[in-house]
């Protein structure tokens, strides 16, 4: 349990470090680059005891850390050149304005140690898998597990390489209102959401096939959920149709999450 409570603290510090700099920046969006590195914290600090006592990791244990340690680099890039010298983004600029007077220090709490210890909460699959000696369950689901971590990350690599293209296209162009409806956006509005939703149901799979902790689907769950209904997609399509009309008729032939053929 101690390692828990040190991962915690590791990432509550994290958190406020950031938030110094958010300050200096003026800039709260900057959350969303440490959001993947805020995981990579996690994950080496339940690993370190194991590491310590020179203890071999299991095979899918260190498929679990390559692949995480694959998404948080590249997330942490996309995020960066994507938000790289343009304005605090949307929704961040909307808190900000909801929560004035004094944003500067509510954000502390609301925005950075919110995410910090989300974070947490949800690295419970991370924690039980570097945790393990030789308890095995169901050694194939971990490695079945690995597989659909690798896809997910693939496919959510894929979904964001084709949006940032398609909008360097709109911009050169000046096309203000265009809709991405290509590629794997033809399948799903949002694929990128996907796959990070199937690499997070890898992940716990993976801890699964060690400890049979069936339990620890609460964590790809909680995070579908967040993608779905909290900071994603209801948040984004809430207003979306607004400044993209043409995005409506794109909501109606075309799934929100799960890829599948377009009505028409």
């Amino acid at each position: 349990m101690m390692t828990l409570f040190t991962g915690l603290s590791a990432v509550l510090l994290l958190s406020m470090f950031v938030w110094m700099l958010s300050i200096f920046k003026k800039d709260a969006s900057i959350v969303d680059n440490f959001w993947g590195v805020f995981f990579a914290v996690l994950f080496a600090v339940y690993m370190y005891p194991m590491a310590a006592k020179n203890l071999p990791l299991p095979v899918p244990t260190l498929l679990m850390a390559a692949t995480l340690g694959a998404w948080v680099l590249r997330y942490s890039v996309y995020i960066y050149f994507r938000n790289h010298g343009r304005p605090e983004d949307y929704r961040y600029a909307t808190i900000r304005q909801n929560w004035q007077p004094g944003f500067w220090w509510k954000s502390l709490f609301i925005i950075f140690l919110f995410q910090g210890a989300l974070t947490w909460v949800l690295s419970g699959p991370f924690y039980m898998a570097t945790q393990v000696y030789d308890q095995t369950y169901c050694i194939a689901l971990s490695y079945a597990g690995c597989g659909l971590s690798f896809f997910g990350l693939l496919f959510e690599a894929v979904a964001d390489f084709q949006l940032s293209r398609f909008k360097q296209a709109a911009q050169e162009n000046n096309i203000k209102d265009a809709v991405m409806d290509k590629g794997l956006w033809r399948y799903s509005r949002h694929p990128n959401y996907f796959g990070q939703s199937c690499l997070w149901f890898g992940f716990a799979f993976i801890a699964i096939g060690y400890t049979g902790a069936w339990s620890l689907l609460y964590a790809p769950a909680l995070m579908t959920w967040l993608l779905l209904k909290f900071s994603g997609i209801s948040l984004m399509e809430s207003t979306i149709t607004e400044r993209r009309p043409a995005y409506k008729d794109y909501m109606a032939r075309t799934n929100a999450f799960i890829p599948w053929w377009p009505k028409r």
